[in-house]
């Protein structure tokens, strides 16, 4: 997928009475947001922006209004000025989002732009699988998504086409056996009418799932939901094509991987990928992101959204790859990760933590405050870092 400073007691919490992070944006200007001195919009600007320390738990936020101006009308659907961050979460693989403020947020003190909610295809079902299994259902579905609204969030919805490796959907979803039913969740999300973003057949290039070995199909599956979801008016889906981070490091084989399974720029609102610190492959950030970066961000002008990212608590390093030194500490890593998404990639523009077990990989990627860099625990370099303006826990509409 920290010492607090002041948090809320849980009756305020339970009021809704902290809702995020206080980062209004006044006017319709471009200038990016600020911490000690005025910046400007633009990546040299960036390169000497800094932090403020923090010092108290983000007050109840007002309403953003958006960045953009005429000069900004290029950005994708949702996506805000350089220089701001979508700060989202990722709590659960499949179990129902609270409608109250989940432990992150409350260790954070701040609510999240997203929440990442896992479905399934099914015929039978919507945005659920058949039998209505635990926490993939639709009426889990229908009560997480009011959850979701109800703290004032968007879904952040990966759609995978199977549940399993038992189950080949993607060839049927690219033939159109499953038209009726994406026409159907189309207009679904056409009637909720609030933001929602999509990431369908995630982890696609360099993943683990049943579609990885399908490029052909991802690609015609991809482009006939795209078509279909205008078609029928849910124009508030904004689509973010997801994939891993490459095993071994980026070079142009790994560039040729990524194309295959893309499904070209008309079709994709946002870029993605999804990026962990994890034990026996130890990398920093940068090292996974930039050239994925560099082709479709600074080439193509994407903005990304880092859709699944975190560390690992027993980072140790067993020489079965060429690690990086300083992806071997997690609160190091941490701090790392937000110095380079200030000075380094201004088009990546959101990012969710998972702050949940790792499942079967055996260890656990929550904000423990276990670790500690240079005097700060993990949880407190991330409080640390949030305390900018830069990073926005309300979508742009």
């Amino acid at each position: 997928m920290i010492i607090l400073l002041i948090v809320a007691a849980l009756a305020a919490i339970m009021s809704g009475s902290f809702s995020g992070n206080n980062n209004t944006i006044t006017d319709g200007s471009e200038a990016m947001p600020t911490a000690t001195a005025t910046a400007t919009n633009s990546p040299e600007a960036m390169q000497t922006m800094t932090v403020p320390a923090a010092s108290t738990v983000i007050a109840t936020s007002t309403p953003i209004s958006t960045p953009m101006t005429t000069s900004l009308s290029h950005l994708a659907l949702y996506e805000p000025a350089n220089g701001y961050c979508y700060v989202g979460g990722v709590v659960s693989w499949t179990d129902t989002i609270p409608s109250v403020p989940t432990a992150e947020e409350q260790a954070l003190g701040m609510n999240m732009a997203t929440e990442d909610s896992f479905r399934y295809f099914s015929q039978k079902d919507t945005f659920g699988v058949d039998g209505g299994q635990s926490g993939e259902s639709w009426s889990n579905w229908v009560t997480t998504v009011a959850n979701i609204s109800a703290r004032g969030e968007v879904p952040f919805i990966a759609w995978q086409p199977d549940l399993n490796a038992s189950t080949n959907n993607i060839h049927a979803i690219a033939d159109g056996q499953f038209d009726p039913y994406i026409i159907a969740r189309a207009l679904e999300c056409k009637a909720y009418g609030k933001p929602i973003f999509i990431r369908f057949a995630h982890e696609s290039a360099f993943g683990h799932y049943p579609w990885s070995n399908d490029p052909t199909d991802v690609v015609a599956a991809s482009q006939r939901i795209y078509n279909i979801f205008h078609e029928y008016g849910a124009t508030n889906v904004a689509f973010v094509w997801t994939v891993n981070c490459p095993s071994e490091d980026y070079d142009q084989g790994a560039l040729a991987t990524y194309l295959k399974f893309y499904p070209g720029d008309q079709y994709v609102d946002w870029v993605g990928m999804d990026t962990y610190d994890i034990p026996n492959f130890e990398r920093n950030f940068s090292r996974e992101v930039s050239g994925f970066y560099n082709y479709f961000c600074v080439q193509h002008g994407k903005p990304m959204f880092i859709a699944e990212v975190g560390v690992a608590d027993d980072l140790t390093n067993t020489k079965k790859f060429n690690v990086s030194p300083d992806a071997l500490n997690k609160a190091e890593w941490i701090n790392d990760f937000f110095m380079d998404l200030q000075n380094q990639y201004p088009k990546i523009k959101g990012f969710a933590y998972w702050d949940c077990d790792a499942g079967d990989m055996g260890s656990s990627w929550k904000l423990t405050g276990n670790s500690v860099y240079d005097g700060k625990t993990d949880l407190q370099w991330f409080k640390y870092y949030l305390d900018s303006p830069r990073y926005l826990n309300k979508i742009l509409t």
